[in-house]
């Protein structure tokens, strides 16, 4: 399923990307970093996000399941998570 390894941080990302209202049809990894860190830990507020949104880009070009759209430099990248279309029927 993962097109490159990941490790167990940023598996923590996907799975809060996943979890969350977030719309998966169409989201900019700006979107999913600040869902990252506005979920927090059972401890308490979440400690470690992705500080930039060229590091989520990395880590979701990293996920198969998720598919990308280039726009301009400054738009960036719109996503789309394809994960539930291949298991419909």
């Amino acid at each position: 399923m993962l097109s490159k390894k990941l490790n167990r941080l940023e598996t923590g990302w996907i799975k809060i990307i996943l979890e969350s209202n977030l719309d998966l049809s169409s989201f900019t990894a700006t979107q999913a970093m600040h869902k990252i860190k506005e979920t927090p830990t059972r401890d308490g507020p979440r400690k470690s996000y992705p500080q930039h949104s060229m590091k989520m880009d990395i880590v979701l070009k990293k996920h198969s399941r998720f598919t990308y759209v280039r726009l301009t430099n400054k738009l960036g990248n719109i996503w789309t998570y394809i994960g539930d279309e291949k298991n419909a029927d």
